[in-house]
């Protein structure tokens, strides 16, 4: 198992070291190279979550029913933000943060939906203005004519 390991860094520092010598030598512009280190992160979680999946696991569970209640929220959590940044650019800051703090207050256990609606609704309207009005930073509309 430990030489795995090993073999396993070796294989990660020799793609880093490549990588290094083509961004160099093409001169890519000042993205490519976190991008690239991006998907390579990407990459090697997959490969990750696939060994762990493979894994035996004790008691005769599942790996799905091995999750606590907690465990569960903070991945549906995880996942919520990864939707929510897919959906920014092409629903707009304002919808897609409104969909993102209501699915996550729902999910925490606030289940009075006038209560949701409002929260949401003001935060995401209350912060689309403050970052465009007063700090001057635009942000995605999206769908929104404004």
């Amino acid at each position: 198992m430990r030489s795995r390991s090993v073999l396993l860094i070796v294989y990660i520092f020799l793609a880093a070291a490549g990588i290094y010598v083509v961004v160099s030598a093409f001169g890519f512009e000042a993205w490519a190279y976190p991008a690239v280190l991006g998907f390579i992160l990407i990459g090697c979680s997959v490969l990750q979550i696939i060994r762990i999946l493979r894994q035996p696991r004790a008691g005769g569970k599942s790996f799905i029913e091995s999750f606590t209640p907690k465990q569960c929220s903070v991945l549906l959590t995880m996942l919520a933000s990864m939707i929510y940044v897919f959906l920014l650019m092409p629903l707009g800051f304002i919808i897609a943060s409104l969909l993102f703090m209501s699915s996550l207050m729902w999910l925490l256990g606030y289940r009075d939906p006038l209560r949701v609606a409002v929260v949401s609704l003001t935060t995401s309207i209350g912060l689309y203005f403050f970052f465009t009005r007063i700090v001057h930073i635009d942000l995605p509309t999206g769908i929104l004519p404004f």
